[in-house]
């Protein structure tokens, strides 16, 4: 989905009450009065029609009665014609311009490039078709960001969505041989989040949702949200190069993913799981009640196991199932050793992904 920019700032125009719509100032309306194109051109008309034949009469046909050169005359009336043709199609020329500036404007929109500005603002008519279109291009504009906010936000927690991380390796596959994109993924399950959903409903779950994930960012990595990667543009849009900066989202009911951009040691990428244990392990209040949860967390990176980062994410997932089975409330790294009896469990994990995508 792209998004159409239109760059645009008068003083003559305000936005009313409801967002993107336009109200004009009363005292400076465009168009009217003597900024009307048709009263502009009519009043052009009469006055030079008055100075032709005020020329004619008091100069021309005193030369013509003289017996002056034949030469002379012509010249005189011909220069009585040409001055308001030539005048009148500067002005003609300097309106059409407006209009060529706001078709260039609108053609660059359609073409793709949507930081083109619209660059009229004329107190005519044509001024009023150019603020129009503005509030059209704003009214869209915002119609488009709420569309992409829902296309790339959980709407629970405000992080990053499934979609996102989805995109992110995919991007990052895509891109190996041309760009580096290593980095470490972990894949967060709540263990006994089912119990407060269970227990408290869905508005309970969502309130240790919006909770836990505060947690990890801030227990877990020291960071605020406004810290973390969202990865999308200005525009709304997924951004088309890989996120230097770490990566948190939502990636399904109680799952977290975690994307750490770059080289990670063993040691720090455990210091980060336990840092995330114990916020998780620390008591939530919710609905007035003290609430106690776990987390089990698999951990993989680029260089283990498979190059392909979008085996990233299947590998963590194998290596959280492994910490769950072993007694949850724990990391696990993802080894090759996972692999030869974890078989069936993939197969189930795969599966469950793709549950996941429809």
């Amino acid at each position: 989905m792209k998004l159409i920019i239109a760059k645009y700032k008068s003083r003559e125009m305000s936005f009313g009450p409801r967002e993107g719509e336009l109200v004009q100032n009363p005292k400076k309306a465009k168009g009217r009065g003597l900024n009307s194109i048709p009263i502009r051109f009519t009043l052009m008309s009469l006055f030079f029609t008055a100075l032709c034949t005020f020329l004619q009469y008091y100069y021309v046909l005193p030369l013509m009665e003289s017996g002056t050169s034949s030469i002379l005359v012509i010249g005189m009336i011909a220069l009585s014609i040409l001055i308001p043709a030539a005048i009148t199609n500067f002005a003609a020329n300097k309106l059409t311009g407006t209009i060529r500036e706001l078709n260039k404007s609108t053609d660059a929109i359609a073409q793709g490039d949507f930081d083109k500005p619209v660059n009229v603002d004329c107190a005519c008519e044509v001024g009023n078709l150019a603020d129009s279109f503005r509030a059209m291009v704003n009214r869209l504009n915002s119609n488009i960001v709420r569309i992409n906010t829902l296309a790339y936000t959980d709407a629970v927690t405000g992080l990053p969505n499934r979609a996102v991380i989805g995109h992110v390796l995919d991007l990052a596959a895509q891109m190996r041989g041309r760009a580096e994109c290593k980095g470490a993924l972990m894949f967060i399950d709540l263990d006994g989040f089912k119990r407060v959903n269970d227990t408290h409903g869905h508005e309970g779950g969502d309130e240790l949702l919006r909770q836990v994930s505060s947690r990890i960012i801030e227990g877990g990595f020291n960071l605020t949200r406004d810290q973390i990667e969202n990865c999308t543009t200005a525009f709304g849009e997924l951004r088309q190069t890989c996120p230097e900066r770490l990566v948190f989202a939502r990636f399904a009911g109680d799952e977290f993913v975690v994307l750490m951009p770059g080289d990670h040691s063993v040691s720090s990428l455990a210091e980060h799981a336990n840092d995330i244990l114990k916020a998780i392990n620390r008591p939530f209040m919710v609905c007035g009640n003290e609430l106690r949860i776990g987390a089990s967390i698999g951990i993989a990176q680029v260089t283990t196991g498979s190059d392909d980062p979008r085996q990233l994410l299947i590998n963590a997932d194998i290596a959280m199932y492994s910490a769950k089975e072993s007694g949850k409330n724990q990391y696990r790294f993802f080894d090759e050793s996972l692999t030869p009896t974890s078989v069936i469990k993939l197969k189930l994990i795969c599966a469950r992904q793709s549950n996941r995508k429809n």
